[in-house]
């Protein structure tokens, strides 16, 4: 099959929109993310922070009829907009991918990895999961407690290191998130943890984990830059942010970052990086 026709049959078994110009879009790049990984059939993957299955689905296609893929999301099933969790995955696990996935919801592995179907896996999947962590200790342990499960951690993450100047909307819409995070962790932020290539070097280190490889790939075409601006346009204004208990100064201090934002919304770069 041609990658658009690999990207029409993975998406064939997701829920989505009846205009599938986002999925599809969202397909392709997990895609390349598995090129660059090496994922090969009949491998046994567990990914954390499994959210709707955009990546489930495309590991699915990947490892094949002989392979098996294992989803597990801290959330709940009735998480997520425009469709839930669990409306997303249940799809999933109706279609011809079905046999190849399992999927846990409210699971923090941090608490036990007794209820995985399978108690050794190939290689475990990070793929844009880790700015959800509340900090780096958590998704320190969590490295620690899957390179027991398996024999390689494949991360992804967006890049934070601009290398052109129209990825700074992105840059701003993720930096403010995080600052906001930091200074207020009690709050549910979007993004709560921006976690760089440099963290992932420094757990590498602590756990005495071996770098294979790693990279950047253009993630241009993507929409998440355009979530996200559009996100702290909407919520990070003073009064919406002074209602949420952050103090006036503080609250200044995330507008005027945020009225820095103009022109185009141009994606950051995906790292991604080969761990054993």
């Amino acid at each position: 099959m041609t990658d658009k026709q690999i990207v029409d049959y993975i998406v064939s078994n997701m829920l989505h929109d009846d205009d599938t110009t986002i999925q599809d879009t969202q397909t392709a790049h997990r895609l390349e993310l598995i090129a660059q990984w090496d994922i090969k059939p009949g491998d046994k993957i567990l990914e954390i922070g499994s959210g709707q299955g955009d990546m489930l689905a495309a590991l699915a296609y990947a490892v094949g009829e002989t392979g098996h893929v294992v989803g597990v999301d801290i959330a709940g099933a009735d998480y997520g907009a425009p469709f839930t969790l669990g409306q997303a995955i249940d799809y999933l696990k109706q279609s011809e991918l079905c046999s190849r996935v399992d999927a846990y919801f409210n699971r923090d592995i941090l608490a036990g990895t007794e209820f995985l179907p399978i108690q050794h896996f190939d290689k475990v999947v990070f793929a844009h999961s880790s700015w959800y962590f509340d900090d780096i200790a958590q998704l320190a342990a969590t490295f620690a407690v899957v390179r027991e499960l398996a024999d390689t951690i494949l991360y992804a993450e967006w890049d934070l290191e601009i290398t052109d100047a129209r990825q700074q909307n992105h840059y701003i819409a993720a930096n403010v998130q995080g600052q906001l995070s930091a200074f207020m962790p009690e709050h549910e932020a979007n993004i709560r943890t921006l976690v760089t290539k440099h963290h992932i070097a420094q757990i590498t280190d602590k756990l005495a984990l071996q770098l294979v490889n790693d990279g950047a790939i253009d993630s241009t075409t993507m929409q998440d830059a355009d979530w996200e601006v559009g996100y702290v346009k909407y919520a990070f204004t003073l009064e919406k942010l002074v209602a949420r208990g952050v103090t006036p100064v503080l609250a200044q201090f995330f507008v005027d970052q945020v009225a820095l934002i103009h022109g185009a919304n141009v994606p950051l770069n995906t790292y991604w990086a080969v761990l054993k």
